[in-house]
């Protein structure tokens, strides 16, 4: 019974019932094999509850028992397996206590004992070099112990055990070499390891293979596998009862909560770090990943804008190391740099920077915050010294990290010193080196920094401001589509690696770009192998030999370091005079630009393009047309904007009267939209929306009279990867005439409610065959075939995609949940059940139809945190990047019986001008309004097209 217990880590049972098989033995009898056994089993149940003390004194008690009674052969041989045991339980207890020392004398007497008793148990062997191995790896003598875990693994792949918890071994000794191979910055092959031990074990030795993968994938760059790993992990932390030790599972869920802090999806964050917090109550205190909870908590809290809060679990962070560290130390030097970036603490700092003592990696972090705080106190002069320090410093760490941060403060510094064209390219060049960083998290090691990128979007914004203010539009609007791709891509958590291109430099850029790198080349000589070996020695992984080889680096990088320095400098300083003296006298408010060639005019004189940008305090809208270009502006900060979003959305779900807030959000972005294409005549808006304003359906704002869907037709224009590149077979088929396929569920299914009115949408659409409703044959508007529930499946839908063809239409009538956060939170509802995940769309076989419906779609209200709309760029992009020309979707499930009238009305109109599906939805969405629909109906629906390029 105890083993069963034992088996199954329930800590309790296995103490009681190992105790009672003690009690159970004759006093009075000799100790036997089964005696022994028993004894060193009450001392492990005492290990599994944390008693490592008394759990190590039983076991010694044990070990010099039978010490004193083995002396003969027969003896001897009968102890052989219990002794095994109990010196393998006591290596446990004393590495759990951090004796390495006796743990390594231990793990010898563990070897000897099993070469001369045990020499046919090739498993227990392997289990003990692999301990030895593991041991020596704490101890710092890192060539032994992988020699040793290597020979540990080929041990393993014998057989012969008798000890039936030595099963898996192999698979042990790999996620021991992996682990080895991870910390001495070797992850492919910690990786190549690691994947063979996760297809071979389950439970919890499944959860540890599972959680070295992730952390080599994530050296590795790929943070989609690490993702997509720590998933399968936490399936495996949330069994019944929980498998695999305690903090084992905490590390898990730390991880992913990294993970998804890195990927800016704050919700998903705070989910699993609350978890991870559930679970350390069940472990023993640790310091280390203790702070790293504080520190994380500290990150999330700052991302969510909650900087009081946020210095708070700074403090407690900082209590947490001052038990551990020197004041001077790398740790606690990290947590003023915090504090000091949320405004606190600052005066501390430039000690810092005159500290030789002081990595560059930390020299470059304090120089970036105090160069923000410069600049917050209008000190243009103060920022630039500062921003040129970080720069210096990130080249001599040789992380791309702190070096876009770095290019980006000084291009700041420029702009507050009146230098616009400066400021633009030192911008540019952030830009640059933010693509590259995105995608190559090696940089960063295996511990990246929770707040990786945390403010990248707005490095976008504030340079297409830049050059937009510089009347540099075409270079302006390359910006825009970049930070469309990045958030794309941060969405889909990275799956596609859109690494964008460069922006594009003018002449003098690209002189000054090759004037940079050569002031910066000296800086970074022998940084890349510093930044390992300090790595290695951070993680308390360095040899000797590597020790003396970075104290000889460091020597070396200090001697340049002044040389490297002032070489820089220079450069920077040539650069802002050359930039002061080629400042461009932007436009004024709705000044009209000149022609470019570079720029992708609409179709027609009646088209107007509207790239709307959200900024911290303004709108700021690019109007692109055949009559002109403009840009405008309007004062409003992102949260009243967000809240008067919000509160329309409200309004209108709830049906109250929500022309109030149309008319009131119409003052705000009337000027950038209505009155200019008024002026020029305009009857369609193609509109590149941006943060909460994906949210929201512009055809409800309201002048005071009218719609704006009254006077315009709309359509949103949405990144999409190969979305305009068409067969000519596809373009061919464009003059066809309309074909449907329309699928969809009207049964409740998956604790979702019933959608009867589907049925009436499919057979208004389709004119033909249907399967799955109470008619099998519809007379809808178009020709074509309906399935709906138990026919609409997975397969059933591959498979009449592949026989579709091309310039059909797809209409889709079923629950499509779109959250924000990641891609793995949206998901569509399939008639047997299933949830078809929106990652999984991606690529999907759609052919090329003309249009995709999808009418029964629901988000979230924006909130301000941890929304911003891009769930919504997200589904239309993979469904356009699938193969669909254009994209009909809904921001609110409508009621199913007045969708149905709705789409017939609009495919009505569709079939009477399919080369024109704005004007088809805008017919549609008119005759509802004069038929008095609520806005809750006629409003829901926008049409997604590609971004022209």
């Amino acid at each position: 019974m105890g083993q069963a217990f034992l088996q199954v880590r329930e800590h309790e049972g296995t103490h009681l019932w190992m105790q009672r098989a003690v009690d159970a033995n004759d006093p009075n009898q000799a100790l036997d094999q089964d005696g022994a056994l028993a004894l060193v089993n009450r001392a492990t149940a005492e290990l599994m509850v944390g008693r490592f003390q008394d759990g190590e004194r039983r076991l010694l008690e044990v070990l010099n028992l039978m010490g004193e009674l083995g002396h003969s052969p027969a003896q001897l041989q009968a102890f052989a397996y219990p002794k095994a045991v109990a010196l393998n339980q006591l290596l446990y207890a004393q590495s759990a206590t951090a004796q390495w020392a006796a743990a390594l004398a231990t793990s010898e007497q563990l070897l000897l004992h099993r070469w001369q008793f045990l020499p046919a148990d090739r498993t227990g062997l392997a289990l003990a070099l692999g301990n030895r191995g593991s041991i020596l790896v704490k101890l710092g003598r890192f060539d032994e112990a992988q020699h040793l875990l290597e020979a540990a693994l080929d041990e393993s792949q014998g057989g012969g055990s008798s000890d039936a918890m030595a099963s898996g071994a192999a698979e042990q000794m790999r996620s021991n070499l992996a682990q080895l191979l991870l910390a001495r910055g070797q992850p492919q092959l910690a990786l190549t390891q690691v994947q063979r031990a996760v297809a071979r074990t389950q439970g919890g030795a499944q959860l540890n293979a599972l959680r070295q993968q992730a952390e080599a994938q994530i050296a590795l760059g790929d943070l989609h596998a690490a993702v997509s790993t720590l998933r399968v992990a936490l399936k495996i932390v949330q069994t019944q009862p929980p498998l695999g030790e305690a903090w084992l599972r905490l590390q898990v869920l730390l991880a992913y909560a990294k993970t998804q802090l890195i990927l800016g999806d704050l919700s998903e964050a705070a989910v699993w770090l609350d978890a991870a917090d559930k679970e350390a109550s069940a472990v023993p205190s640790n310091h280390h990943e203790l702070g790293e909870r504080w520190v994380l908590r500290a990150s999330l809290l700052e991302q969510q804008g909650l900087r009081a809060e946020a210095l708070q679990a700074i403090d407690q962070a900082g209590l947490v190391y001052a038990q551990q560290f020197p004041a001077q130390h790398p740790q606690r030097l990290g947590l003023l740099i915090r504090a000091c970036g949320l405004g606190r603490a600052c005066e501390a700092l430039p000690e810092s920077l005159a500290s030789a003592q002081t990595p560059p990696s930390l020299t470059a972090a304090a120089a970036l915050v105090l160069a923000r705080y410069s600049l917050s106190k209008e000190n243009g002069q103060a920022a630039q010294k500062y921003a040129e320090q970080a720069l210096t410093a990130a080249h001599a760490a040789a992380q791309s990290l702190l070096q876009w941060q770095a290019l980006y403060e000084f291009g700041r510094s420029q702009a507050a010193l009146s230098r616009p064209t400066a400021a633009i390219f030192f911008g540019k060049l952030a830009v640059d080196q933010l693509q590259q960083a995105r995608h190559n998290l090696s940089n960063l090691g295996v511990a990246a920094d929770a707040q990786f990128l945390a403010d990248k979007l707005q490095v976008y914004r504030q340079l297409a401001s830049w050059l937009f203010d510089a009347g540099r539009l075409a270079e302006g609007l390359e910006i825009l589509h970049l930070l469309k791709r990045q958030e794309l891509d941060d969405y889909n958590e990275r799956a596609q690696a859109l690494l964008g291109a460069a922006p594009s430099l003018t002449e003098q850029e690209q002189s000054w770009r090759e004037q940079l790198a050569s002031a910066t080349r000296l800086g970074e000589k022998n940084a890349a192998e510093i930044l390992r070996l300090s790595r290695l020695q951070a993680a308390s992984r360095i040899n000797a030999a590597e020790l003396a080889r970075l104290a000889a680096l460091q020597a070396e990088q200090a001697d340049q370091a002044p040389k490297a320095a002032a070489m820089l400098g220079l450069q920077l300083t040539q650069i802002g005079q050359e930039g002061a003296e080629q400042r461009l006298k932007p436009l004024a408010q709705g000044g009209i630009w000149p022609a470019d060639s570079r720029l992708t005019l609409p179709s027609d004189a009646r088209t107007l393009h509207v790239y709307l940008m959200v900024e911290p305090n303004q709108v700021r809208a690019i109007l692109v047309g055949r009559q002109g270009r403009k840009s405008l502006q309007v004062p409003i900060k992102v949260a009243e904007l967000t809240r008067q979003i919000a509160e329309l959305l409200d309004a209108v779900r709830q049906g109250r009267d929500e022309r109030p807030h149309a008319q009131a959000l119409h003052r705000v972005l009337g000027p950038l939209l209505d009155a200019p294409a008024r002026t020029w005549g305009i009857r369609q808006l193609v509109l590149s929306l941006d943060g909460p304003l994906r949210y929201l359906p512009i055809g409800l704002l309201h002048d005071g009279q009218a719609f704006l869907i009254d006077r315009y037709t709309l359509a949103v224009a949405t990144p999409a990867d190969g979305a305009l590149r068409r067969s000519a077979k596809a373009l061919q088929a464009d003059s066809a005439p309309l074909r449907v396929q329309a699928w969809g569920v009207t049964q409740a299914l998956e604790g979702l409610p019933a959608l009867p009115g589907v049925g009436e949408e499919l057979c208004g659409i389709v004119k033909g065959p249907a399967q799955g409703l109470p008619v099998s044959l519809c007379d809808g508007v178009l020709s074509g075939r309906a399935a709906a529930n138990a026919f609409f499946t997975e397969t059933s839908w591959r498979s009449a995609a592949a026989r579709s063809g091309d310039g059909g239409v797809v209409h889709i009538g079923t629950h499509f949940v779109l959250r924000p956060g990641n891609v793995a939170r949206s998901w569509l509802l399939l008639g047997d059940g299933a949830r078809l995940k929106l990652e999984q769309l991606r690529g999907w076989p759609l052919g090329s139809p003309r249009l995709l419906t999808l009418s029964a779609c629901e988000t979230a209200l924006p909130s301000g945190s941890g929304s911003d709309g891009r769930e919504l760029d997200g589904l239309t992009s993979t469904l356009l990047s699938s193969g669909a020309q254009q994209v009909v979707a809904s921001l609110w499930r409508v009621e199913d019986r007045s969708t149905a009238g709705l789409m017939r009305q609009f495919y009505t109109a569709l079939k009477q001008q399919p080369e024109n599906a704005a004007a088809a939805l805008q017919v549609a969405q008119r005759a509802a309004l004069r038929a008095g629909a609520p806005a809750s109906v006629w409003a829901a629906f926008t049409l997604s097209v590609p971004t022209a390029r």
